[in-house]
């Protein structure tokens, strides 16, 4: 199986602006992929909102370490059909 990395993630999210929510466009890019302890992730990446008068970047960073905690009781998973998300 080939290894997929994914470079790029849109969403919409909660942005609190003038004492308000507004649910606003997302992007994040993902670069610099390294296995880190066994996973393979992106270790650079920037994220930004989406504008009407354009891009308006919020976060910038670089992964130095990690550290992951697995749940080790957690119930299996229940598949049910018609989603894109599974």
């Amino acid at each position: 199986m080939k290894n997929v990395d994914y470079e790029k993630a849109v969403s919409k999210t909660w942005r609190h602006y003038d004492l308000t929510a507004r649910l606003t466009p997302w992007e994040g890019h993902f670069r610099h992929f390294e296995e880190k302890e066994g996973m393979r992730i992106p270790v650079e990446g920037d994220v930004e909102w989406r504008l009407p008068d354009g891009s308006f970047p919020y976060w910038k960073g670089r992964i130095v370490k990690v550290m992951y905690d697995f749940a080790d009781d957690l119930p299996p998973v229940k598949k049910t059909g018609g989603t894109s998300h599974e």
